[in-house]
């Protein structure tokens, strides 16, 4: 193995193609940021335009009518949060009274905990190599 450190030829060939790699991400990188900027000023250009406080309160009107609001979508949006927040409050409460009461090695709590760590807010990475990390 040392040996293998010591050679200078794989040394510099793992530099290049960590050079090259950089310098491909880099460029994918920037040539997304241009595009996310060009839709990020459009937006801001012409969407401040059509912001008011009608487009807040105002329902939506019938199809093929001009103006309308938000205020179905907004209140959907929220009753629909509610709902699943009374629903699911309770039932991840109990999930996690099982998981430190009773839950050792069960397959149950093997599932409920796969199942609390895939909805927690952590990349998909972390997801994987924890749940890989359950198995064994």
């Amino acid at each position: 193995m040392s040996a293998v450190l010591k050679d200078p030829s794989i040394y510099a060939a793992r530099k290049r193609a960590n050079l090259i790699g950089l310098v491909l991400s880099m460029s994918a990188m920037a040539i997304g940021l241009v595009f996310l900027l060009w839709i990020l000023t459009i937006l801001l250009f012409k969407g401040f335009s059509a912001l008011s406080f009608s487009l807040l309160t105002q329902s939506t009107p019938a199809p093929g009518s001009e103006g309308g609001g938000l205020a179905n979508a907004i209140v959907g949006s929220l009753m629909i949060v509610m709902s699943c927040s009374f629903l699911s409050t309770p039932i991840g409460v109990l999930a996690g009274v099982y998981l430190s009461e009773y839950g050792d090695r069960s397959k149950m709590s093997f599932i409920s905990s796969l199942s609390c760590l895939s909805l927690l807010c952590c990349s998909s990475l972390a997801r994987c190599i924890k749940s890989i990390n359950l198995r064994y």
